[in-house]
């Protein structure tokens, strides 16, 4: 099992869930300046975070899980899975424009 500490930005989906994500800089000249990639979190029932909520992260574990697409196929994807967190600034409810990881509802499992 691979453990995670550390900070993080959650954000939330339109069906309240969360995700956060890795990103990598593109080259120079590219389109975008980042690539996001975005990863579900899962954290203990009952928890409700606003969008943009950074978190102190002091127990989660990476796992995976099986994913059915549109067209029946199945893929695994990952999964961050947090235990035990601290809230280090509170994010917002209101959903901006420019948000800074662009993805939609298809891209997650939920």
């Amino acid at each position: 099992m691979i453990k995670i500490t550390g900070e993080m930005v959650i954000r939330t989906t339109k069906t309240g869930g969360y995700y956060t994500s890795t990103s990598t800089k593109n080259e120079e000249g590219a389109e975008h300046k980042y690539d996001y990639a975005p990863i579900l979190v899962g954290f203990r029932k009952g928890i409700m975070l606003e969008d943009k909520t950074r978190i102190q992260v002091n127990n989660a574990f990476l796992t995976h899980y099986r994913f059915k697409k549109e067209n029946g196929e199945e893929e695994f994807r990952n999964k961050i899975v947090v235990l035990d967190y601290d809230v280090v600034e509170k994010g917002t409810n209101s959903k901006s424009e420019d948000a800074f990881i662009p993805i939609t509802d298809d891209d997650l499992p939920f």
